[in-house]
């Protein structure tokens, strides 16, 4: 997603970082395989780590205004997120509640930034007529 803009890039510099760090004080001897499969294979979301709490804290605080249909299901889901370790393990059902969030986010986001034609085939997705929060059109500037 392009969201997440470098956090894995970050977040796999520092974990180098961490790795020579180590080397150089004597902690370890050397690079490994090991050390790049760890690499390889962590799913730690940097991105999740620092906006899913935020997210939270906002639809919780009622800073983000919730359809009342929707409410209950959505207070269910912040009760699913609140428990997870932001990462993004295939099975992971926090990772796939959190990932289809941020694809909403961005579909209510174009649905009032951008005529519908153009949203749609910007997103290759169909957007959906009520979203699940009301944004009101004055907190919804481009910014110049």
């Amino acid at each position: 997603s392009t969201m997440v803009g470098n956090y894995r890039a970050n977040h796999v510099t520092d974990s180098l970082t961490k790795l020579i760090k180590n080397i150089k004080e004597g902690k370890s001897n050397k690079l490994d395989i090991d050390d790049m499969m760890e690499l390889q294979t962590n799913v730690l979301s940097t991105f999740a780590e620092k906006v899913c709490p935020a997210l939270i804290k906002l639809v919780i605080q009622n800073e983000i205004p919730l359809k009342s249909e929707n409410k209950k299901e959505i207070e269910r889901l912040i009760k699913i997120l609140s428990n997870w370790d932001f990462e993004m393990n295939k099975n992971s059902k926090q990772a796939l509640v959190f990932a289809a969030w941020l694809v909403e986010i961005q579909k209510t986001l174009l649905i009032h930034l951008m005529p519908d034609k153009i949203a749609v085939s910007y997103t290759h997705l169909t957007l959906p007529t009520k979203p699940l929060v009301q944004i009101p059109d004055a907190a919804v500037t481009l910014k110049k």
